[in-house]
Order: C-alpha cells, then structure tokens, then sequence
C-alpha cells in the first residue's frame, strides 16, 4: 500500500492518502485536530494498525448536495452532523450518519470547527459528501464509475424493513435497480429481503434485511 502524508488541513484534520493495488483510494484521519494532539512527522509503517482504528467515513462525489440531502437526510432518514466549506480547495463536505449522538454545536453551527473534532472521534460509521464547486467542469468526477474504471459502485445499508424504507425512497422519486434493468416509480408488490435504489447521483443504495439488530433503520 503506497501512502503520502498529505498534511495539515487547518482546523479540518491531519490526513495522509493512501492507494491500494487496484488503485482505490483510502484516507487515515487523524481522530484529534492538530491544536489537541502533535501532527505526525511521517506515516506509521503500518497506519491501519493503530490503537482502536475505525471506518469513519465512507466518501462519495456529489453533483447536486441539494438532492443528495433530501435523498439521505430526508427520504432516508440520515442526520447532518457537521457541514464545511474549504475555500482553498473549492469543495464543501456533508457528513451524516444514523445516530442519535449530536455534536456539541449541533443546534447552533453546523459547521463549527467543534463539531469536527467530535466526529473524528466517533466510532460510527458517517456517509462524506463532497462536492465540488467546479464539478460540471471537472472530466476526472465520474458518477458513478464506468464498468471499464476501478472505483467505488454502491453500498449497503441494513434495515429491518427493506421495502417499506425502499416505498419511502420511491415515492420521492428514486430509480428501482431490478433484474430487468432501472425501473422508475415502480411499487414493491411484497415484502423482500433486500432492494436496490439509485442515488440523485446515479449510485446503487441496496437496503438488505437485518435480523440482528432490534433498532434497525
């Protein structure tokens, strides 16, 4: 695994990037900002190994945030628990989760630099949207990957009810994935164990049944 030390990213974190042998492309994130902890001085020979190490956030490219939040905040039912813009690089950042944790400037700035901080530390899973502010003019943003190009096609969320989260999705308008090709508006005429749903950015959201947990979506 080839790592780079990208550095400090201000009151953001301390990041380095890595790519993997297929070319994907992952990111440690420091847990603390740099004014709480020392910044590294060079990547650790095995950065994956690290005390209590979590998947924090799982990172997609949005064209339209205002689309992508009713899908995974509204329709869906995910929290915004912290927003940034960063000038420099021309992107904002939406992170979401399910949980009914809340970041200490939660009710009254979005995006405080304390609501970071916390997120960092929180040993959940977050959905990272990044938008570009030049995104229609960027060629290298493809949504979602063409079946030529390694990248990232879809994830799964567990529910306890994938059809009734899925009805819920329909209705606000997201494609149905199916054996016979993207079907739109389509009803679900029973009960199933997992459905397929495209995102405003034309990504496979499977919902799949989850027998192991009582407060599932």
């Amino acid at each position: 695994m080839q790592g780079q030390l990208t550095g400090d990213t201000g009151d953001i974190g301390f990041v380095g990037h890595f790519s993997g042998p297929d070319g994907y492309a992952l990111e440690a994130l420091q847990s603390t900002l740099n004014c709480n902890n020392p910044a590294p001085s060079s990547i650790p020979s095995s950065p994956l190994c690290a005390e209590r190490p979590v998947l924090g956030q799982l990172k997609v490219n949005t064209k339209d945030p205002e689309r992508a939040l009713a899908f995974y905040r509204d329709a869906l039912g995910m929290t915004l628990l912290s927003q940034v813009t960063i000038s420099r690089f021309g992107l904002t950042l939406y992170f979401l989760a399910f949980t009914e944790e809340r970041p200490p400037d939660f009710e009254t700035a979005i995006d405080s630099p304390s609501n970071r901080a916390w997120l960092w530390q929180a040993e959940f899973t977050q959905l990272e949207l990044q938008y570009w502010h030049d995104f229609e003019g960027n060629a290298a943003l493809k949504l979602p990957p063409s079946e030529a190009r390694v990248g990232f096609a879809g994830f799964t969320i567990m529910c306890s009810d994938p059809s009734r989260v899925a009805e819920r999705l329909i209705s606000s308008g997201a494609p149905v994935v199916s054996p016979y090709g993207v079907l739109q508006g389509t009803p679900l005429c029973r009960a199933v164990d997992a459905v397929t749903v495209l995102d405003p950015d034309g990504r496979p959201v499977r919902l799949a049944h989850n027998t192991s947990r009582s407060n599932a979506l």
